[in-house]
């Protein structure tokens, strides 16, 4: 590597996150304390990190399906204006309400009274 190499913070964190570690388990009190950061930040952080990288990874690998279909789907019948009109309803008739005698009578009280 040349001398004038300058490792970002994002690097020096991975590599922290490496050397205190045993592989399988990282430990993020001892990384934190290393980068000046709680341990849940460190946690957080490296989650974080985690995510970015193999969401920015997931479009640049992005392969073809390992089966084709060879066939081609057969289109389903389309339903016709009349019956999307009935199925707009959804099934639930309306009832036009008339107002009670004895709730018209007590509107009026608290109205006037």
């Amino acid at each position: 590597m040349p001398k004038s190499f300058q490792p970002d913070e994002n690097l020096m964190f991975l590599y922290n996150c490496l050397k205190n570690s045993d592989y399988t388990k990282i430990d993020f009190q001892a990384v934190g304390a290393h980068m000046n950061l709680k341990d849940s930040a460190a946690r957080m952080r490296f989650t974080r990190l985690r995510k970015a990288i193999e969401d920015s990874q997931d479009g640049q690998h992005a392969t073809a399906p390992a089966t084709v279909p060879t066939t081609t789907p057969v289109a389903t019948p389309s339903k016709r204006k009349k019956d999307l009109a009935k199925a707009d309803d959804g099934g639930a008739k309306k009832v036009k309400v008339e107002p009670n005698a004895d709730w018209v009578k007590s509107g009026e009280q608290d109205e006037g009274g």
